[in-house]
């Protein structure tokens, strides 16, 4: 089934230290694609949006929520909400959707749950709607409105018993209802109408094939010198599409099955193609250790990542650090360039990477890609290169966290407003909380008092 997914827009409620925040998504690519990037003070909610789309993937793809997620919620609020707001085309219809969650804590705020989950499908063009919802906190509903659980369910006791049981599963995992996994699937076409049933179906591909979620934890690792994350996307050579994470040892040779080693050997391939234009005469290569059995009797290949200049060879641990983030990311890049359903969102984009080349970067990306890209980043050389409609700003007021800015006009560096917007205000929100300089200088000397000499 053909289809394309475009975000739209992201609103965030109660997640990390956003109260209320929101980021639309406006095309202003100069040919299909769309770049945001959002930039703003340490500490006010840049990496909130990577969080909440990592949190929106994993339910979409019917993934349950870990522990992991405790940490990006907002301690003490009632609710943490997620919405997420797209464009599906299938086929010859299209349609507005809007899938939306909400997180609550236990009672003792050591736990977490999913209250509700919900979503909304309307035609494009017909103006036909339909939405579902399921209310986990509701144990006399399974889904609503009533007339669709009614319409759905009808008289069919067994059919109600058996979907009662997913809703107690999907609660007690952290999983949805909604876009629960394959053969498993609660809502299905039996007991939906065409429109939404399609829609759900599409964003389940979508967040399985299309959506990358980068997060600043792999920068972190790749500093570390242990491993290198690799986000990628390929067609094998049995027309079979390839989607996941690969992590390839840095510090000594990488044990994996055969089936995963030629992934890698094709990933390769893809990279090697593109590595060499932002890096002059780079390309990867493998050092084989050999094949050995793994305790089931199969069969598992040791190898080692270098990289080659001419007849020169490393280890790929040997390069830089922005080498070896460039190297991490490049596989989304590419099916950012090529693909128009394609999202990437990439927390800390700059992390090591040389300014002037992020911008020309960005800027090749910009004129020719086809899907959407939304980055953090600390690095302002982008916001020179980039419409302005595509760059978002955090504010130090946590009910209004992303805004962009107001009364720039003509050819007016955003770089240079944005300095001067902090230094001189002029926009609805500030912009950045003043660093006491004054008394860092005696603060540094008191401090020192608590240091201990020996010797």
């Amino acid at each position: 089934m053909a289809y394309m997914v475009k975000l739209d827009d992201i609103r965030l409620e109660n997640i990390k230290n956003v109260v209320n925040g929101r980021i639309k998504i406006v095309g202003a690519g100069k040919n299909k694609c769309d770049i945001i990037g959002i930039y703003g003070q340490n500490g006010t909610g840049k990496t909130a949006i990577i969080d909440g789309m990592e949190i929106i993937q994993e339910l979409m793809t019917g993934n349950s929520l870990g522990l992991k997620f405790f940490d990006s919620l907002y301690i003490g609020a009632s609710e943490s909400v997620i919405e997420t707001g797209f464009t599906v085309d299938v086929g010859d219809k299209k349609y507005k959707a809007e899938y939306k969650v909400v997180i609550k804590f236990n009672e003792t705020q050591t736990d977490y749950f999913i209250a509700r989950e919900s979503l909304k499908c309307v035609g494009i063009g017909d103006g036909s709607g339909e939405y579902v919802k399921c209310d986990f906190e509701n144990p006399d509903a399974i889904i609503s409105p009533k007339k669709n659980e009614e319409r759905i369910i009808s008289r069919d006791g067994r059919l109600r018993r058996e979907l009662y049981a997913r809703k107690v599963v999907a609660r007690e995992t952290r999983a949805s209802f909604i876009f629960s996994k394959g053969d498993e699937a609660a809502l299905t076409g039996r007991n939906l109408n065409e429109g939404i049933f399609d829609v759900i179906k599409v964003l389940k591909k979508y967040a399985n094939i299309d959506l990358f979620v980068i997060k600043n934890s792999n920068s972190g690792v790749i500093s570390l010198n242990q491993l290198i994350p690799f986000s990628f996307r390929i067609e094998n050579g049995e027309a079979r599409t390839v989607k996941g994470e690969a992590g390839i040892r840095l510090d000594g040779p990488t044990l994996v099955s055969i089936d995963r080693y030629k992934d890698i050997n094709m990933l390769l391939a893809q990279l090697n193609l593109v590595v060499k234009c932002i890096v002059p005469d780079l390309q990867l290569c493998i050092k084989e250790y050999g094949e050995q059995a793994d305790e089931s009797g199969g069969s598992r290949m040791r190898f080692e990542l270098l990289t080659r200049r001419g007849n020169s060879y490393l280890p790929l641990r040997s390069e830089s650090e922005g080498i070896k983030k460039i190297i991490s990311i490049l596989s989304a890049l590419v099916s950012f360039y090529n693909r128009e359903s394609a999202t990437v969102l990439i927390d800390e984009l700059d992390a090591g990477i040389f300014e002037y080349l992020l911008g020309e970067l960005l800027s090749v990306l910009d004129d020719n890609a086809r899907g959407q890209l939304i980055f953090t980043s600390h690095n302002l050389r982008p916001i020179e290169v980039l419409d302005r409609r595509n760059i978002y700003f955090t504010t130090c007021n946590p009910k209004n966290r992303y805004i962009q800015l107001k009364n720039v006009k003509g050819a007016v560096n955003l770089r240079d407003f944005y300095y001067r917007s902090i230094e001189l205000g002029g926009q609805r929100e500030r912009l950045y909380d003043e660093a006491d300089l004054s008394g860092l200088a005696l603060a540094l000397r008191l401090a020192g008092g608590y240091m201990k000499y020996e010797g």
